[in-house]
């Protein structure tokens, strides 16, 4: 296994787009992919909207903004949140698993 380098990303081959972000490729096929299965509505068309719903299950969750602030790599309004590390990996681990989504569950 190669270990990524500090500050080095995780996918180099993946190239900027012409506006210089690393997500177009991704965010236009997922646009692509929610028109062909028929949803209109922009607030859960974007690919924008995953983070929303990933925030709103991290609540549902119970984990605190501070958890779910690391795992989406918001920052947060306080000073002192800017100060350490932050939630270790296997604290933001143990939270993840926490993350739940009802509605990919398998049907049996």
């Amino acid at each position: 296994m190669t270990s990524v380098p500090q500050g080095g990303r995780l996918f180099p081959e993946i190239q900027p787009g012409p506006h210089g972000k690393l997500s177009g490729a991704f965010s236009k096929w997922f646009a692509g992919f929610v028109d062909e299965r028929g949803v209109r509505d922009p607030r859960k068309a974007g690919l924008h909207s995953l983070r929303h719903l990933f925030k709103d299950r991290c609540r549902a969750a119970g984990l605190s903004e501070e958890l779910h602030d690391a795992l989406t790599r918001h920052t947060g309004g306080s000073v002192g949140r800017r100060y350490g590390l932050g939630p270790s990996l296997p604290v933001l681990a143990e939270a993840l698993g926490r993350v739940d989504y009802p509605e990919l569950k398998a049907v049996n």
